[in-house]
């Protein structure tokens, strides 16, 4: 019964994860594995050249070969810092926001890409800017799809 729901739950997720058009990465927490990309971010890392599905958080963020200085620990509070950076691959500044979740029954982190190029160009405090809206799953395991859909209603 409890895979059934994960399965439903995951299902649920990408549903919604899909139909918007910020980059949103899910890693399994322990392997660094990226186990979902949304298709806005399939299609923007296809246009450098990479599957995000056939690589690792921190390969494909941060083109790293190992796991990122102190991940371990800045991810084992639940939500973590935005990072805001310049990414060279393909000349944009960016925002990187993220936070555990469960994924299918799965300790997971969720990252949320944002291209922040026109504010930084333009001069604007990031720090003091309004932060875009946010799917918040947080660190807990949600259930929705178990309270509104009867078990099964949701196989494929």
């Amino acid at each position: 019964m409890t895979y059934q729901t994960d399965r439903d739950e995951q299902y649920l997720y990408s549903g919604i994860l899909n139909s918007i058009k910020r980059e949103v990465l899910v890693a399994d927490k322990k392997s660094k594995a990226i186990l979902y990309a949304n298709p806005a971010a399939r299609e923007a890392f296809a246009r450098e050249g990479k599957n995000p599905l056939e690589t690792t958080c921190y390969a494909c963020l941060h083109d790293l070969k190992r796991t990122c200085p102190g991940c371990v620990k800045k991810h084992a509070s639940g939500k973590t810092p935005d990072e805001e950076r310049f990414n060279p691959r393909n000349q944009h500044y960016e925002r990187i926001a993220s936070h555990s979740i469960l994924w299918g029954g799965r300790e997971a982190i969720i990252f949320y890409l944002d291209d922040i190029t026109r504010p930084k160009e333009n001069g604007s405090n990031l720090k003091t800017s309004s932060s875009p809206t946010k799917l918040n799953f947080g660190p807990r395991k949600l259930s929705m799809a178990s309270d509104r859909f009867p078990a099964g209603s949701m196989e494929r």
